[in-house]
Parts: C-alpha cells; structure tokens; sequence
C-alpha cells in the first residue's frame, strides 16, 4: 500500500475498498429521513475510495472513506466522514503509554504498526477537531503527549490550543514532509 501498511495492518485496523460512489436510501442505515431544497429525499452517499472505521471497543463509531479520485481543484472533501458517525478522535494501542496525536486516521495507524511499543496514537479526523471529554482524561494523565499534527499553515495554527492545554505536550513535527504518512513515502 501506498501509505506503507502492511497486509496485516490493513487486517487489524479492518481497512476496506468501496470500489465505486454510491447513493442510499439513509433509512437503510438507520439515518432519519431528511429533505433537500428541491424536494427529493437525500441520500448517503458513500464515496469511491478506502473505507476507514474506527471503533470504540468493538463497537463501530466511526466511518469514514479517502476518496481515490479526489484532486486539488475538487469542491468536495479528500475524506468524507459517513452520516451517523460518531464525532470522536480514534485511538489506537496502549492508552498506558505515551500518546501522539495526529490528524488522518491512516497516519496513526501506520505509527501504530511501527511504533505500538512506544506510543498509542491519536487521530484527531481533522486539524480544527479537538478532544472529546474522554480523551481529554487520558491525556491528562499521560505521561507525555506528542503532536504532530500536518507541517502546514493550519496544523501550525492549532499548536498553540493544544500547547496551552496540556503542559506534558511537545511538538513532534514530522521529519521531510507534511504529515507522517508523506514523511514514509519520502523516506529511502
């Protein structure tokens, strides 16, 4: 994979591939019914693209889709966070252990895969998006917080929050690149 997991990553974390765009019925997925200006029932839209859960236990929270045939000049987002998705960071590994905090889901996975002996990794889902309540106690009880959120004018101007929030937390800029996912497809 292109973002450097592993088949076994890809198992753990329970990534899919919806292989074209798709529109639903919301009641089929348990979304109330909702009206657009013209009249017609909306429907859920579920992108062509990798398909991201995030769980809470068991449980799925959260679905989100990297749409493959995303580009600069689309109007419409590079990740779609699926209707009835439960609005909440996902935190992958050892909550005992340091944490870092990312943005993209599939940044923290990849650190999990190689660093899980380290850290447990947080993703955030998006810059502006902060922590939930219980997140916020697990982070004050850590040990050390590491952020490392994208090396770009929006990921710079969410450090000071996050600096003022938590005296245990450093900045971990990712090394060559953007995010920590461009730092691997960067490296020899």
């Amino acid at each position: 994979m292109q973002r450097g997991l592993t088949l076994e990553t890809v198992k753990r974390f329970r990534l899919g591939w919806n292989p074209q765009s798709l529109f639903r019925p919301r009641a089929k997925w348990g979304l109330p019914e909702e009206i657009k200006e013209n009249g017609e029932a909306r429907r859920q839209w579920l992108p062509k693209g990798i398909v991201i859960p995030s769980y809470v236990g068991d449980e799925p929270a959260k679905l989100k889709v990297r749409r493959s045939d995303w580009s600069q000049e689309d109007r419409l987002p590079k990740y779609v966070e699926i209707s009835g998705s439960y609005q909440s960071p996902a935190i992958y590994g050892d909550v005992d252990k340091p944490f870092i905090i990312v943005e993209s889901e599939l940044d923290a996975m990849l650190i999990q895969q190689e660093a899980s002996h380290l850290v447990c990794a947080v993703a955030l889902g998006g810059v502006s998006k902060k922590p939930n309540a219980a997140l916020h106690r697990l982070l004050n009880r850590a040990s050390m917080i590491l952020l490392s959120l994208d090396f770009d004018d929006s990921g710079k101007k969410r450090n000071a929050f996050w600096m003022k929030s938590y005296a245990q937390l450093r900045p971990w800029p990712s090394p060559r690149a953007k995010s920590v996912g461009d730092a691997f497809q960067k490296s020899p």
